[in-house]
């Protein structure tokens, strides 16, 4: 079952990882000049926080059953948070923050990401 878990966590990391990239590309697009793109970038960031929700309970599910590390966990519920203060700041055109928290957020899923396939879940030998 550990494993099976540590799976879900993979897809569901790499999911949560390839939206965050998408929405930084919607932000440069944004940046760049084309409007319609803010209306898209916001959207997606509602989609993003849903697909972080579903990585965690993923996490915490993988947490249970193989005994993983908490950092994990802990690293995507202050993504979390950090996406409601995201959403804030972008609705508040607050854009000095806005931008490099958008970063660490990303770099957090990346991170995240990384660790979920470069390692493996313990299983527990049956006796």
């Amino acid at each position: 079952m550990s494993i099976a878990a540590r799976w879900a966590v993979r897809m569901v990391a790499t999911a949560a990882a390839a939206d965050a990239i998408v929405q930084a590309m919607l932000a440069g697009k944004f940046l760049a000049g084309n409007y319609d793109a803010l209306g898209v970038h916001a959207g997606n960031g509602g989609v993003l926080a849903l697909i972080t929700l579903v990585f965690l309970l993923a996490a915490l599910l993988d947490r249970q059953l193989s005994h993983g590390p908490w950092w994990p966990i802990l690293t995507i519920a202050a993504v979390q948070v950090a996406l409601g203060i995201q959403r804030w700041l972008g609705e508040s055109n607050r854009l000095a923050w806005h931008v490099p928290l958008g970063i660490t957020i990303v770099t957090s899923l990346l991170m995240v990401t990384v660790w979920s396939w470069r390692t493996r879940p313990v299983v527990e030998l049956a006796r």
